[in-house]
């Protein structure tokens, strides 16, 4: 059979793997999570992912053209906390699919379509990588692109993170080639231009300039970090023109935005122990292969440094409020290469059935948790609901584009009524009140004198957000178990 498969030119077209039982059910796991990630594209959960509807108003501002970044402490006190190469990449996209902003479902699909697309390339350059650079066989490449993308965390399923995984990885991949062709300034160029897209994908990129220095500085290529030090700021320079209308804006969003504070309380619950559970022996495997490649070749020492400290700066960051186990996803893509880099250095018979055992261990437990919490149905119950309460206050009541709405619980509402709702990222602006990054003075003046003519809320009215007072509302009407609230 093979021989005929071979005859035919198909052979070559398709990694080993596919002939052995092992890499069949990777293959076969693989589909099942590529399945499910697609069945996801358009179900109708809001909170599929984090607080995946803060970035679904962003973009919902920003495709319908109003600005992406805005004064966190004016209506609608929105606050935009990533940098804006996810944003750009999802607003031209919107064109492709049609989007339509007033219909929230169509921006979520937008959104997880595009999260998805740039999973599938992170999978994909891991795979191009391992085989053309590191030059491990087609199937150890590709039990690598299984498990990059079956492990990709949800946080990237819908968000920044996406664009952001895949563009650390490239940029440590030119980087790598720079080191392996002797030092080419060409490709420290398009390194340092690389390095500056991540931070703009998201500002945890930031990491990369001081690793990068570093490996310069253990090189002693002092020319090479004053040289890359200038394009930095060259290509910083320029993307700031290119991307960025108003800097005062962009810093209160992107730099005053994060200001979560510190949760020492919620470190070991919230990042330490799901960290264990999600990544397990990975975590193990990672550290001691990081270790190992230290004495290894210059471009290995160079991925051992990356692995390392962003495993370091992942604990560190996630010192702050809200941190999770996507943190460490920088350091899992690298420790990927790194393992199988070594199996393939040490591959003899005796190692195969426990590179099987492992394999299959990571890609069945990671599958089953996926199967088990991401599976979702398609119930648009609540989504109905929330769409006839914004078609009463837009068609019934006429919302001009000057009222303002307080939704008070998180449901599909500040995304249908997107133009009128204030505090739309409601636990963003709560820790940067706690953290007095913002005062909200003015969001006071304008509840106190009544400029805010509507609550929606299920059930009662909340009557305090903040330090911001709703008593004084009467029930308007109910809709389902909707109530909406008018000022009186």
């Amino acid at each position: 059979m093979r021989e005929i498969i071979n005859n035919c030119g198909i052979w070559k077209f398709f990694p080993r793997m596919l002939f052995s039982f092992s890499g069949f059910l990777v293959f076969l796991l693989l589909l099942l999570v590529f399945y499910i990630r697609l069945h996801n594209l358009s179900v109708p959960i809001p909170y599929l992912v984090a607080y995946e509807p803060n970035v679904i108003y962003s973009l919902q501002n920003y495709i319908s053209g109003e600005g992406l970044y805005n004064n966190p402490e004016l209506p609608h006190y929105a606050i935009t906390q990533y940098t804006p190469i996810y944003y750009n990449v999802c607003y031209w996209m919107s064109f492709v699919f049609g989007t339509d902003v007033n219909v929230p479902l169509d921006v979520f699909f937008l959104s997880r379509t595009v999260s998805l697309i740039f999973n599938f390339l992170t999978g994909l350059l891991i795979y191009l990588f391992l085989f053309r650079c590191v030059g491990v066989s087609r199937f150890l490449s590709f039990v690598g692109f299984s498990l990059v993308f079956v492990y990709i965390e949800p946080h990237a399923y819908s968000r920044p993170d996406s664009v952001y995984n895949f563009m650390f990885l490239l940029s440590v991949c030119v980087f790598y080639l720079m080191i392996r062709s002797q030092h080419s300034k060409r490709y420290l160029v398009l390194s340092t231009f690389l390095v500056i897209v991540t931070i703009f994908a998201k500002q945890t990129g930031l990491i990369l300039v001081f690793i990068n220095s570093l490996y310069f500085l253990f090189a002693k290529r002092y020319r090479l970090l004053a040289m890359q030090v200038f394009f930095y700021c060259l290509f910083f320079i320029l993307f700031l023109f290119l991307f960025v209308d108003n800097i005062e804006l962009f810093i209160n969003n992107v730099v005053n935005g994060v200001n979560n504070g510190l949760d020492f309380k919620g470190f070991y619950p919230n990042l330490i122990q799901p960290t264990i559970e999600k990544f397990n022996i990975l975590l193990v495997i990672g550290l001691i292969v990081s270790l190992y490649w230290l004495r290894g070749s210059l471009q290995m020492f160079y991925l051992s440094l990356v692995a390392i400290l962003s495993f370091g700066w992942a604990l560190g960051t996630g010192l702050k409020w809200g941190s999770t186990p996507s943190y460490f996803s920088d350091f899992i893509n690298i420790v990927v290469i790194l393992s199988i880099a070594f199996y393939s250095q040490v591959e003899t018979e005796r190692f195969k059935i426990p590179f099987v055992i492992v394999v299959l261990f990571l890609m069945f437990s990671r599958t089953f948790n996926i199967v088990w919490e991401k599976n979702y149905v398609y119930d648009y119950t609540e989504y109905n609901k929330s769409e006839k309460v914004a078609m009463y206050m837009n068609k019934e009541v006429r919302l001009g584009n000057n009222d303002l709405v307080f939704c008070d619980k998180h449901n599909w509402m500040d995304n249908f009524l997107y133009k009128n709702t204030i505090f739309p990222h409601k636990e963003i602006a709560t820790t940067c009140y706690l953290n007095q990054a913002f005062d909200y003075s003015h969001a006071n003046e304008i509840i106190i004198s009544g400029k805010v003519k509507y609550v929606i809320s299920k059930g009662d009215v909340q009557e305090k957000f903040l330090f911001f007072n709703f008593k004084n509302y009467k029930l308007l009407k109910k809709i389902e178990d909707y109530n909406i609230y008018v000022r009186y």
